[in-house]
């Protein structure tokens, strides 16, 4: 390499192009017919001791990737594992209350002598069994109203005959 404080012109093959160097503080500077060219010299090339050694360090690095990609994935297997299992269970259970709550619908419904298969249908047969309730609960008022008061003729005539002997 040059000194870093001279020029150096070098030549084509041919002697038809002539370039210059021009060694400065961090660059050479090559410079012909055309746009000059800059070369950074602060750069080093590594050596085979420095590749080797980062080869090595690559290599472990990539080790330790490997083995927190294999600490995670089965982290990760029994993570899901968990949650499957979490959810069967929580299904299972589910189902199970269901069964319940259809067997309590079910036994309720068993005593209806119409099909009631909608909550619509209850309210029309409770409603219908209220209103025959009631025009039966009237019409017992009123036979009773009347009983009463022919009773209480019988007891005011019993008493006037009881009362003029």
């Amino acid at each position: 390499m040059p000194s870093k404080s001279h020029a150096v012109n070098v030549y084509s093959a041919d002697d038809s192009k002539k370039f210059r160097i021009l060694p400065e503080a961090t660059k050479t500077v090559l410079s012909g017919d055309s746009n000059p060219i800059e070369i950074d010299t602060s750069l080093t090339l590594p050596t085979h001791a420095n590749v080797g050694t980062s080869l090595a360090a690559a290599e472990t690095g990539l080790a330790a990737v490997q083995a927190d990609l294999l600490t995670n994935a089965a982290t990760a297997a029994t993570a899901t594992n968990t949650v499957n299992l979490a959810l069967t269970n929580y299904i299972s259970l589910n189902n199970a209350a269901l069964a319940t709550e259809t067997a309590r619908v079910d036994a309720i419904l068993s005593g209806a002598s119409v099909n009631l298969d909608t909550l619509t249908e209850i309210v029309a047969a409770y409603e219908a069994a209220d209103t025959t309730i009631t025009n039966v609960v009237t019409t017992n008022s009123s036979g009773l109203a009347s009983l009463t008061t022919a009773f209480n003729a019988l007891l005011a005539r019993v008493d006037e005959l009881t009362d003029s002997s």
